[in-house]
């Protein structure tokens, strides 16, 4: 009950439970972010666990706020004569992979040993575009992070604390996008309960005070959760690493902002914690931490660029996989006639030429050229003509130069433009639709979309009933307990050119 009163009541983050259903849909892709785990700056950061001192009188090390662990051209060559690897193994009382990350020992002297530690930094930031493989690097960093022994710490213990921010979660009723305080109490929610399921007396304590009879307010201030956030950190003996996915997802960049400036005083004045956050580019977290910040103090950042080259593994393995699994879902495609082998070949080739790291964009031409043989919206591509007409259709609107976004949209757009439905009716009807589910705060039933839609300007028609309401939802919306936008990015630009 008080770990409960803990949470933000609002708190649109899915379990952890659905979010591993989410990156590893069936058990695929337990493997995924190995070029994460085993980059210089992941172990850099990862060494800090153990020497978190070390960052008062570190030297100025080089800029190595690249896109991957290369250092820069004018950088002296490493002292350490192996790269890092990654084991990946898998036990069989668990479906996924277990990731444990091994640095090879520095032959160097003790005092090169020295300069290695003094030159990590306790901020990582994981910087991408949408649809980059930023979550699922995440998730895969807080599973190995909890399964691994390599993060035994000699002196600590480890905690790992993570947060996901999420605007689009089903798992709760209420839709909001989380603010500073959702997350630090999302975070707290995490540290009340000590590794031996006890409740921290902090907790307990606030608890007691707002539950007396004599207190004065209903619910804490924000003061409150911060005082009891840096209570809990005090405690010596663990090292807290914070692991916050998603920045961009927060309400607003007013509580980013928040954050990321409490952070900033925590980690300064408690050496005992690491952070680990994700987001697109415009979330400025080097305003907080990187050189010149007004906040921290000094530099302790480091910033790794998710990039299609980076991710260039993970999206082959991704595309593979999906064609594979579609075999039996689209099993009457010509794509899958053993004698149009070469069509196959040409499909995985353009995916993976094109796909600029982004995963979602490869589900929406995977969608468009390996539909559902059940599916009543889209049909199954059968004539070799039409399946390189569709291939022609992908490099064309890959040949234009396109940032996340665009390429998304274009994408969409023939999804859109190649959806069954015909009738004018019900074509405006799925405009109210989408617009419906965009402006709701909420996510919706069927039922009560249905009920919606029926309602005309002088009447309540018998249409569309809630099985109409799925039939027009197209590619564009998945189905839980309710429904939300699953392709929520590309809905609006096509409502803009849509006039019904």
């Amino acid at each position: 009950m008080v770990r409960g009163w803990v949470r933000d009541k609002d708190d649109p983050e899915p379990t952890l439970n659905s979010l591993k259903k989410r990156v590893m849909p069936e058990g695929r892709y337990g493997n995924a972010a190995q070029w994460f785990l085993g980059s210089v700056q992941f172990l850099d950061w990862c060494e800090t666990f153990q020497n978190p001192e070390s960052q008062e009188t570190r030297p100025e090390s080089p800029d190595r706020s690249s896109t991957s662990g290369t250092p820069p051209m004018n950088a002296q060559p490493s002292v350490t004569e192996q790269p890092p690897t990654v084991i990946t193994s898998t036990t069989d009382d668990s479906p996924a992979a277990t990731t444990q990350v091994h640095r090879p020992p520095d032959p160097g002297s003790a005092n090169d040993a020295e300069d290695v530690q003094n030159t990590a930094r306790r901020v990582l930031w994981l910087r991408g575009g949408y649809k980059t493989g930023k979550t699922t690097a995440m998730y895969h960093t807080y599973v190995a992070l909890e399964s691994s022994a390599d993060f035994q710490l000699v002196d600590k213990k480890l905690r790992v604390v993570p947060y996901f921010c999420d605007a689009s979660s089903t798992d709760q009723t209420n839709q909001t996008r989380p603010k500073y305080e959702t997350i630090i109490r999302g975070l707290l929610w995490h540290m009340s309960l000590s590794p031996d399921f006890i409740l921290a007396e902090p907790v307990q304590d606030l608890y007691n005070v707002y539950h007396s009879t004599r207190a004065s307010k209903k619910e804490p201030e924000i003061e409150d959760w911060e005082t009891l956030f840096k209570n809990l950190v005090s405690d010596q003996q663990y090292h807290y690493s914070f692991l916050v996915d998603a920045l961009d997802e927060c309400i607003s960049p007013k509580e980013v902002g928040g954050f990321l400036k409490f952070m900033s005083i925590v980690l300064k004045s408690h050496p005992n914690t690491s952070l680990l956050c994700s987001s697109h580019a415009q979330v400025n977290v080097s305003r907080f931490f990187g050189a010149d910040n007004r906040y921290f103090g000094q530099d302790t950042l480091e910033v790794v660029d998710v990039t299609a080259e980076e991710s260039a593994d993970d999206m082959r393995y991704f595309i593979q996989h999906e064609l594979e699994r579609r075999k039996v879902e689209a099993k009457r495609s010509i794509f899958y006639n053993p004698q149009q082998q070469g069509l196959l070949t040409d499909l995985e080739d353009a995916l993976m030429r094109h796909a600029q790291g982004n995963f979602r964009w490869v589900q929406i031409w995977l969608d468009i050229l390996l539909p559902n043989d059940d599916d009543d919206d889209m049909q199954t591509i059968r004539s070799e003509e039409v399946a390189k007409t569709r291939l022609r259709q992908l490099e064309y609107d890959a040949s234009y130069e396109h940032d996340d976004y665009q390429q998304l949209e274009a994408g969409y757009r023939r999804l859109w433009d190649l959806n069954r439905l015909t009738d004018a009716d019900e074509l405006g009807l799925r405009t109210r639709l989408f617009h419906i589910i965009l402006a709701s705060r909420w996510a919706q039933t069927p039922e009560t979309l249905s009920a919606t839609l029926r309602i005309r300007e002088s009447s309540y028609s018998d249409f569309p009933l809630p099985e109409d309401v799925e039939r027009m939802s197209s590619n564009f919306l998945i189905r839980t307990q309710t429904w939300s936008g699953a392709h929520r990015i590309g809905i609006p630009p096509l409502l803009a050119t849509c006039r019904f």
